[in-house]
């Protein structure tokens, strides 16, 4: 038996939905947006709901989410869905350690004034435990302050993928995306491509971004 309420964050949440029906499908939204839990945990998670729940109990009409929330507009996840999601993830898991040909974009921010997928002003790192050393350096520095709430940051490591016309793609936001073009606001990142391909040093390109110079 899997402990799905301790997906819920909040204590006064869980204790309140204890004795509250959800559908499998609403699980798997609760499971995925927890910010305790990690990856590993999630997947588990998923993983218990896909093999005790059919494609039919996925697809029972949700009794807890009604027109303008953001879930209802968008569709509860089918079984498919959620499998498909586990097979991503787990993918991302395997190969987010393969760095050759790719460098890591780094960010510890504050919700609100930053969101994921916004690489300016993240730190470059040649590997992937470099970059996670990273965000604990800087989850550190902000528990510091007295009014620190962990629920008011977010960490992302995005893996960037080289390619010689200056295109990138990204595994480690949770899709993998394919290879496209790169946006105008984004240009900078043609110099990474150049480090790849030899024509400048690692170490030249992290000085610059460090200076803010591109």
């Amino acid at each position: 038996m899997c402990d799905l309420l301790k997906f819920m964050d909040s204590l006064q949440v869980r204790e309140y939905n204890r004795k509250t029906y959800f559908t499998p499908a609403e699980w798997a939204v609760i499971a995925v947006n927890s910010i305790t839990a990690t990856v590993e945990e999630k997947m588990d998670a998923l993983q218990y709901l896909t093999e005790h729940y059919a494609e039919e109990d996925f697809a029972r009409e949700s009794v807890n989410v009604g027109p303008g929330h953001v879930v209802y507009h968008n569709h509860l996840p089918s079984r498919e869905d959620v499998r498909e999601t586990m097979r991503i993830w787990k993918e991302t898991l395997e190969d987010r350690y393969k760095g050759d040909g790719f460098v890591y974009a780094a960010g510890y921010e504050e919700k609100g004034r930053y969101w994921p997928g916004q690489i300016e002003g993240y730190r470059f790192l040649p590997d992937y435990e470099k970059a996670f050393m990273y965000l604990k350096e800087m989850r550190d520095k902000k528990r510091e302050s007295k009014s620190f709430r962990k629920e008011d940051f977010f960490g992302e490591i995005e893996r960037l993928k080289c390619y010689v016309d200056g295109g990138y793609s990204d595994v480690l936001q949770g899709a993998v995306c394919a290879e496209e073009e790169l946006p105008e606001n984004q240009q900078m990142l043609k110099r990474i491509s150049a480090v790849y391909k030899g024509e400048m040093a690692f170490m030249e390109l992290l000085s610059q971004f460090s200076k803010r110079e591109i």
